[in-house]
């Protein structure tokens, strides 16, 4: 039980006021970890140089992009490249927060620390970095 938001009546989807309307009528949970769902996509982002994986040895760098493949058309340049600024040996989880319109903000997560990072094409920048924040401490507390 979170102290952050509670559950709508059925238990399948959340009620929360991050004082990002668009965003809090749209997700339907926040989860740590790999997810796929409305409002949220996030996976683990293993590092450039862990090449095993299965059974089978690859090239450096080979199991990072696919990791990021993942996201699709979801990353812009800049957040990939902080990603892969990052993740040469410690892997992280990329997170990204959408609303019906799209990606609205990242957020990355590394050693139990959280980068923010909202594309600079975002307009109400402030009312989105605080939402951010508030989902910042709902993965924290499920830490």
């Amino acid at each position: 039980m979170s102290k952050y938001y509670t559950w709508k009546k059925g238990g399948n989807k959340i009620n929360i006021d991050t004082g990002f309307k668009s965003f809090d009528d749209y997700i339907v949970c926040i989860s740590r970890g790999n997810c796929i769902g409305r409002g949220q996509i996030s996976f683990y982002i293993r590092p450039f140089n862990e090449t095993y994986c299965n059974g089978r040895e690859n090239e450096k760098g080979h199991l990072r992009d696919y990791d990021l493949s993942m996201f699709g058309n979801l990353l812009d340049y800049t957040i990939k490249n902080k990603v892969k600024s990052i993740t040469e040996n410690i892997g992280c989880t990329l997170y990204a927060f959408s609303t019906k319109r799209g990606v609205f903000g990242y957020i990355i997560e590394q050693n139990n620390k959280y980068d923010f990072y909202i594309p600079t094409y975002q307009i109400c920048r402030d009312k989105k970095y605080n939402c951010l924040k508030y989902i910042k401490m709902i993965l924290e507390e499920e830490n």
